[in-house]
């Protein structure tokens, strides 16, 4: 995925940073795809909940 390759792409263009500035970015990356991937299972009910409050 693209998100999965923003760590590559910031330490070419950067490639001053340190491993662990480069491994920090990685870390939250992660947290931000199973947030992502999370969304499928909320998507329903909170469609379901709109359409009710706006009907």
């Amino acid at each position: 995925s693209i998100l999965d390759g923003i760590p590559l792409s910031v330490q070419r263009r950067f490639p001053e940073l340190e491993n662990r500035h480069v491994d920090f970015l990685k870390r939250d990356i992660i947290k931000a795809m199973n947030k992502a991937a999370a969304l499928d299972e909320l998507i329903p009910g909170l469609l379901s909940e709109y359409i009710e409050q706006s009907g």
